[in-house]
């Protein structure tokens, strides 16, 4: 009963992947904000499945037992998912900053020359 909702919440997920992947690929920064997005909308899946599987146990829909094994497994996943997310801005940060270094560095070269 709780894998139907996981199942769900993955396929959407990857729906969602599927629907604006080709529009949103084609450059390295487009490319980027994807994967960016998409661990954004399967972090959002993940919270409302915790949710949902909160309120299935407290409406009777689940048992204890199906309860925490459905909610340690989002949990893991959840986790992954804010680390790769943690991941990306970490990356992102480090190659804004080294392409503005590029920048400033090039501007000073030009002073010199002139």
């Amino acid at each position: 009963m709780v894998y139907p909702v996981l199942l769900f919440s993955l396929l959407s997920a990857a729906a969602f992947l599927f629907i604006f992947g080709p529009v949103l690929t084609g450059q390295q920064r487009q490319r980027r904000e994807l994967g960016r997005a998409r661990l954004e909308a399967e972090k959002q899946t993940l919270v409302q499945l915790l949710r949902d599987l909160e309120f299935d146990l407290r409406t009777g829909k689940l048992s204890e037992a199906d309860y925490q094994l459905a909610r340690e497994e989002a949990e893991t996943r959840a986790i992954d998912v804010l680390a790769q997310l943690d991941e990306t801005r970490s990356r992102w940060t480090s190659t804004a900053l080294e392409a503005e270094i590029g920048r400033l560095r090039e501007q000073m070269g030009r002073r010199r020359r002139a």
